[in-house]
C-alpha cells in the first residue's frame, strides 16, 4: 500500500496563505513519484501564477484520488458516503407496499403479541421485526423512518465490499466493486425497503471480511514475549465474533446460511492449513447447534412460501435479469463484465484466479441451491431471497471492469498513453452502467415506485373526501400484500375518522399478520347506521362488495381513481 504524508499545502507565509508556486511544490512533495513543478523564469507574473495554480489543482486532485485508493479507512468511507447519499434521495417518496406493511404492522405489536405472531408465521423475519419495533418507538413509522435503517446498512455493505475487494484483489477492484454495488438496481431497490434484505447483504459482506481477516492472521510471526499467546487469544475472539455474527445473521434471514458455500470456497482458494479448516468446521457446528430452534420453526412454517408454487418465479428472465439487474440493459453490461472477469482471470496470478473462483461460488452458489430445491422439493425461488449474493456479483463485475481496462490499455499502448486510455475506458464503463441503471433508480423513487402500491395516496384521498363517521369497507379479494385495508394501520392519522364496519379481529389480537374481517353481507346491521359508505377497491379485482352494497340499497355517487386503487362513494339516500 502506498503511504501518504499529511503535508499541508501551505507556504512559508506565517499567516498560512500559500503562493501558487509554494502550493504546487508542496503538492508535489505529498504525492510520491510526482515531479516538482518548476516555476517559470520571470518570477510570479500573472501568467506564471495561473499556470502554477492549475498545476497545483491537478496535483491536489491526484492527491485526493491517491488517498482514496490507498487509505485504509478513506476508501470505504468515501464510497459508503456516496452510497448513503444515493440511498437517501427520495427514499420516503414511494408509498409503503404489502411486504413493508407486514414489517410495520408486526413492529407495531406489543412484544407478547409479536411473539404470538412469530410462533405461527414469519419467524424467519423475527429478529428484524423486533429491531423495527424498538426503532419506530423512537422515530415513528413514516416511510422515511422505516426505510432509514436499510439505507444505512446498505452503505455499510458497500463499505464492506470495498474492504473485501481490496483484501482479495487490490484497491482498484475494491473501490470499483463498492461503487458498482451501490448502482446495481436490485440493491438500490432493497436499500429503500422496510425489510431485512439490506441487513442480510451487510451481514454476508462483513462476515466474509471477518473470515478473510481471521485466515490472514499470522500469529507465529509475533516473537515478543507473550505475544503469541495474545495473538492466539485475539484470533479465538475473532472466531467467537464470527460465530455470533452467523447466528444473528441467520436469525435475520435463514437463507443467509447459503453464504457458507462461498466461505468454504474461500478456504479452498486461500489454501489454508488443516487447523484453520478444523476451526471453521467447529465454528459451523456451533452455529448449527445455535440456529436449530429457528431452523425447526422455519421448517414448520414453510407453508408461508407455498404461494411461490403458483407464481412460477423461477424463469430464465427472473434469474438472469430481474434477480439483480431488473432491466435488460443493465443485465447486458453486468454479464458482459462477468465475462470479462473470466477472460481476465487467465491473465493474473493463480492465487487471484482461485480467489475470483471462490467469489464466483458465493455469487452463483445460493441461486443454484434454491433452483435445485425448487425443482426437486418445494418451490422456494424468489429473487429477493438471493440478495446476499449481490456483493459477490459486484466484486466479479469490478474484477472484469478492471481487467478489461488493463487489457485495453495494453492493446492501445502504442497509439496513446496507457493512463489516458485507462481513464477513458473506466469512464466509459461507469457512464454506461450509470446510464443503464438510472431509469430503474428513478422509477424506484417515484410515488408508486413499490410495484404500483398506492396505499398512502389512497389514505390521503380518503382524508380529503370522506367525512368523519363515514363507513368504509375494503377489497378482500386480492392477495394480502395488495389489500388496501392496511392503510388503517400504516396511516392511522389519515383514516381515524372512518368507521371500519367489517372488522372482526384486529391483527394484533391474533397470531396471523393481518386483520380478520366479516364479508359485507354479514355487517348489514352495522351499515344501517351509516348513510355514506366508502368502498376501497382494487381496479379489476371483481370484488363482490359493490353488488352487496347495491343490494342493501346503496347507490354510487362518486368515483375517485387513485392509481391501483379506486374509491367509490355510496349513499343510501342521495336526497
Amino acid at each position: 500500500m502506498t503511504s501518504t504524508v499529511n503535508t499541508p499545502i501551505v507556504g512559508s507565509d506565517p499567516s498560512g496563505t500559500a503562493s501558487p508556486a509554494d502550493a504546487a511544490r508542496a503538492a508535489a512533495r505529498v504525492l510520491p513519484g510526482t515531479a516538482p513543478v518548476a516555476v517559470p523564469a520571470g518570477g510570479e507574473t500573472d501568467a506564471n501564477r495561473s499556470r502554477v495554480r492549475l498545476a497545483a489543482r491537478i496535483l491536489t486532485a491526484r492527491i485526493l484520488a491517491a488517498r482514496i485508493l490507498t487509505s485504509r479507512a478513506a476508501a470505504p468511507l468515501a464510497v459508503a458516503a456516496g452510497a448513503l447519499a444515493v440511498g437517501l434521495w427520495h427514499s420516503g417518496t414511494p408509498s409503503f407496499w404489502g411486504d413493508e406493511a407486514a414489517s410495520v404492522m408486526s413492529a407495531q405489536r406489543s412484544i407478547p403479541s409479536l411473539l404470538s405472531e412469530l410462533t405461527a408465521i414469519d419467524a424467519v423475519h423475527g429478529l428484524y421485526y423486533l429491531l423495527v419495533h424498538f426503532w419506530i418507538g423512537l422515530v415513528g413509522d413514516s416511510e422515511f423512518a422505516v426505510r432509514l435503517p436499510s439505507v444505512v446498512v446498505s452503505a455499510v455493505a458497500v463499505a464492506g465490499v470495498v474492504v473485501l475487494g481490496r483484501k482479495l484483489f487490490g484497491s482498484a477492484v475494491g473501490v470499483t466493486a463498492g461503487a458498482m454495488l451501490a448502482i446495481i438496481p436490485e440493491f438500490s431497490r432493497l436499500a429503500i425497503e422496510g425489510r431485512s434484505y439490506a441487513f442480510g447483504v451487510a451481514a454476508a459482506v462483513w462476515l466474509t471480511v471477518l473470515l478473510v481477516a481471521i485466515l490472514g492472521r499470522r500469529d507465529s510471526r509475533m516473537r515478543a514475549a507473550g505475544a503469541p499467546d495474545r495473538a492466539r487469544r485475539r484470533t479465538r475472539a475473532l472466531w467467537v465474533l464470527y460465530i455470533v455474527g452467523w447466528v444473528l445473521a441467520i436469525h435475520l434471514f435463514v437463507f443467509l446460511a447459503m453464504v457458507a458455500v462461498g466461505h468454504a470456497a474461500l478456504l479452498l482458494a486461500l489454501r489454508v492449513p488443516r487447523p484453520a479448516w478444523r476451526r471453521w468446521l467447529t465454528a459451523g457446528a456451533v452455529v448449527l447447534a445455535a440456529i436449530t430452534p429457528i431452523a425447526i420453526v422455519t421448517f414448520t412454517q414453510r407453508h408461508q412460501v407455498g404461494f411461490l408454487a403458483a407464481r412460477g418465479y423461477a424463469t430464465p428472465d427472473n434469474v438472469l435479469v430481474s434477480q439483480w439487474f431488473i432491466t435488460i440493459p443493465v443485465a447486458v453490461i453486468g454479464w458482459g463484465l462477468v465475462a470479462l472477469a473470466v477472460i481476465g482471470a487467465a491473465r493474473v496470478h493463480r492465487e487471484q484466479r482461485y480467489r475470483l473462483a471462490a467469489i464466483g461460488v458465493w455469487m452463483a452458489g445460493p441461486t443454484l441451491i434454491v433452483l435445485a430445491v425448487s425443482a426437486v422439493a418445494q418451490p422456494i425461488y424468489n429473487q429477493r431471497y438471493l440478495a446476499m449474493s449481490m456483493p459477490a456479483l459486484a466484486l466479479v463485475m469490478a474484477f472484469g471492469a478492471v481487467a478489461g481496462v488493463r487489457m485495453l490499455s495494453a492493446l492501445a499502448a502504442r497509439r496513446a498513453p496507457r493512463r489516458v486510455v485507462a481513464v477513458v475506458a473506466a469512464a466509459a464503463v461507469g457512464v454506461a452502467l450509470l446510464g443503464a441503471a438510472a431509469p430503474a433508480y428513478l422509477a424506484q423513487r417515484s410515488p408508486y415506485g413499490k410495484g404500483g402500491a398506492d396505499f398512502r395516496q389512497t389514505a390521503e384521498a380518503l382524508a380529503t373526501h370522506a367525512a368523519a363517521g363515514d363507513a368504509v369497507i375494503f377489497d378482500q379479494t386480492v392477495k394480502p400484500s395488495q389489500r388496501p385495508r392496511v392503510i388503517l394501520h400504516l396511516y392511522p392519522q389519515l383514516t381515524k375518522q372512518l368507521d371500519d364496519v367489517a372488522l372482526r379481529t384486529p391483527f394484533d389480537q391474533k397470531a396471523g399478520i393481518w386483520d380478520s374481517v366479516w364479508p359485507v353481507d354479514d355487517v348489514a346491521d352495522r351499515l344501517a347506521a351509516h348513510r355514506v359508505v366508502w368502498a376501497v377497491e382494487v381496479k379489476g379485482s371483481g370484488s363482490p362488495d359493490l353488488t352487496e352494497l347495491h343490494r342493501l340499497g346503496y347507490i354510487e355517487t362518486q368515483t375517485i381513481p387513485v392509481h391501483r386503487t379506486v374509491l367509490i362513494r355510496l349513499e343510501k339516500d342521495p336526497s
